[in-house]
């Protein structure tokens, strides 16, 4: 089982706190793309202020944890498999999005978004899991320890700040009717708790070397989504007392 996760300290208090905190993030990542994809399905039209690179920005930003989680020096099987799935149903969250859109070439070129990205995200996957369990190279080898440290910076920059151009607006309009509220309080929790995974595994491996990046941008992305959220639950609570005046 600690093979599984990726433990390598004999603490066993350390070590079940990992299992725990694996359980978590993996459970909440790998359900990151589903309000915004039940969203999708039951508002059935995109709205038109939603910027597009945002989306696939995270999406760049999910198949690159997904290599950091199994090619990465420090083993982050959380990470692999929860991300392994979350960029499967986003996929589906990308062909909404354009499958939706009011404008007819987007409509168009829907079909193509799933099944190419389905068919890439399989390749960044398998990849990814051989890496993982050894079959293939991973970037322990000292040639490859700038590509650790570049995946440890890009990725989570990526998912930190896709959506920030969405959310400036969201706090400029009042409107945040291109994300879900259910999305950006996973995206909130998740922060929390990858965070604390990101602590407890630097020190299981005893080195925070290519964890600092991602630990700074988790930070910072739980402050932006916290702030989203609280504001979004005062418009809401507004709007609701509106409605019973």
């Amino acid at each position: 089982m600690y093979k599984f996760f990726g433990i390598t300290n004999n603490n066993i208090a350390l070590s079940v706190i990992l299992i725990i905190l694996s359980l978590i993030t993996f459970g909440i990542t790998l359900s990151l793309s589903i309000p915004q994809l039940i969203h999708s399905i039951k508002v059935r039209k995109t709205h038109p202020d939603t910027k597009y690179y945002s989306f696939w920005l995270f999406y760049i930003g999910l198949l690159g944890w997904i290599i950091f989680g199994g090619f990465g020096q420090q083993k982050l099987a959380s990470a692999l498999y929860a991300n392994s799935i979350c960029v499967f149903i986003y996929s589906f969250v990308l062909f909404f999005l354009y499958k939706d859109s009011i404008k007819k070439w987007r409509q168009k070129n829907a079909l193509w978004v799933l099944v190419g990205t389905l068919i890439f995200n399989s390749l960044i996957v398998i990849l990814s899991f051989l890496a993982f369990y050894g079959v293939i190279h991973d970037f322990s080898n000292p040639k490859y320890t700038s590509l650790d440290l570049l995946f440890a910076q890009i990725t989570p920059m990526l998912t930190t700040f896709a959506f920030l151009p969405q959310i400036l607006k969201g706090f400029e309009t009042k409107n945040f009717g291109t994300m879900s509220k259910g999305m950006v309080l996973l995206f909130t929790a998740n922060n929390i708790f990858w965070i604390l995974y990101f602590i407890f595994t630097g020190i299981n491996d005893k080195a925070f070397e290519s964890l600092i990046s991602p630990l700074i941008f988790q930070t910072l992305s739980l402050v932006i989504y916290g702030s989203q959220y609280g504001l979004m639950t005062r418009i809401s609570l507004k709007e609701k007392q509106n409605v019973q005046k």
